[in-house]
């Protein structure tokens, strides 16, 4: 009698959900960041055409400040959605069972933490210097305003950094679970006992 199919363990659905998931979810939002990012490209140059003043213009401008920072969200975003859409097929080849995940997925998922770590040192700068004028503005309003500022900034940051880790985290746990010997056995090109519905 030939031997039983392997059967897909438990760690292997936590990698395969929490990756689709998360491809999902990077999917929706970088989308909307690329769309917010022409938005505001669009804004800044109606913006340009309008406005003359020398001081809403000027070198220290809090519109101009804002506006060189426009590409980068824009190519960051772009990015990370293909990042995302990568972190997708992961999460679908894990749940077909495909032959070439324990090469693959790890490769593509390095990659993918690679650019996470990219991304969000440069949007936490990026933040921060778009977010000072504001600070700066509050230290000159006086009453406590540049403490809720500076508190405003520091909790971006902190959950954008936050966000960030927990990616990375898991990402890392995804690949290197997906290297372990064991697992690797199991992607021989047999079929699980069971389908992505559990029949």
């Amino acid at each position: 009698m030939s031997a039983p199919p392997p059967r897909r363990t438990g760690s292997l659905w936590v990698v395969s959900i929490g990756l689709l998931l998360l491809g999902l979810a990077g999917c929706a939002c970088n989308s909307m960041g690329v769309a917010g990012a022409v938005m505001q490209q669009r804004m800044f140059e109606d913006i340009g055409d309008v406005v003359t003043d020398s001081d809403a213009l000027g070198a220290d401008s809090p519109m101009l400040t804002m506006r060189k920072w426009v590409p980068v969200t824009m190519a960051l975003a772009v990015g990370a959605l293909v990042f995302s859409t990568l972190v997708l097929v992961c999460a679908v080849l894990v749940l077909i069972w495909h032959r070439s995940v324990p090469k693959l997925v790890p490769m593509l998922l390095f990659g993918t933490i690679g650019y996470t770590i990219l991304q969000t040192g440069i949007s936490a700068y990026s933040q921060y210097d778009m977010m000072s004028w504001t600070r700066d503005l509050g230290a000159g309003a006086g009453g406590g305003f540049d403490g809720i500022m500076g508190m405003s900034l520091g909790f971006s940051l902190c959950v954008m950094g936050g966000w960030g880790f927990l990616k990375i985290a898991f990402y890392v746990y995804a690949a290197m679970h997906l290297r372990r010997p064991d697992v690797v056995s199991l992607f021989g090109g047999q079929a699980p006992a069971i389908g992505p519905r559990g029949d």
